[in-house]
């Protein structure tokens, strides 16, 4: 007996990067402003990097064209993550 299955391929499948699209560059205190209306947690700048809560670290990357976050995964996290991509028309 075999343990795999031979599944026939139809086609393939094309994975399309997403593209994050928003008219105005967005800033780090302006993100700080968002995270602080439509969250509530607390966050402080420090040498241009944004931390949330103590937990979460947001970065900026190419002079603020791209950003990652960072940190613990939880509540905070999640939160966070949902403001940052609000902020863009994710296409």
């Amino acid at each position: 007996e075999k343990d795999d299955l031979n599944l026939p391929i139809r086609g393939t499948l094309c994975v399309c990067p997403s593209v994050f699209v928003r008219r105005k560059p967005l800033t780090i205190i302006h993100l700080q402003k968002q995270i602080k209306k439509l969250t509530g947690l607390s966050s402080k700048i420090y040498e241009g990097t944004l931390v949330v809560n103590d937990t979460v670290i947001i970065r900026t990357k190419q002079e603020g064209k791209s950003y990652s976050v960072e940190g613990l995964v939880g509540e905070d996290y999640f939160s966070v993550r949902k403001v940052l991509y609000g902020q863009y028309a994710i296409l």
